[in-house]
């Protein structure tokens, strides 16, 4: 427990008290683009699964936040297609060279 002369000086309360409002706000927005994720998921695969969808919509809004210089960068509505047509079109390349190989490995095991 804390006495009179341990707590913290009441500017660096409200300090704190701001910053925990722009986390919660920074919270609520990235709900709102892993939202708008999922929504742009569902439209291209209708039967896919929904918790699939929103695992691999979190694996996009990781990759989207972790590549963004800034959270407005991140949260940027203008470019949010752009960036995400660039992230979907790397999984389809990466995809299809993992497919690729794995076709050759299989392919080379019926040669052998």
């Amino acid at each position: 427990m804390m006495n009179r002369q341990e707590r913290l000086p009441a500017k660096n309360l409200v300090h704190l008290d701001h910053q925990a409002t722009e986390k919660n706000k920074e919270r609520k927005r990235r709900r709102v683009i892993l939202d708008l994720i999922i929504d742009r998921i569902m439209k291209l695969q209708p039967s896919l699964n929904k918790t699939k969808a929103v695992t691999l919509a979190r694996k996009i809004d990781s990759i989207l936040y972790q590549g963004a210089p800034s959270f407005q960068t991140y949260a940027d509505e203008l470019t949010f297609d752009e960036r995400l047509t660039k992230i979907a079109t790397r999984i389809v390349i990466a995809t299809r060279r993992r497919t690729s190989a794995q076709n050759f490995a299989e392919g080379r095991r019926k040669l052998l």
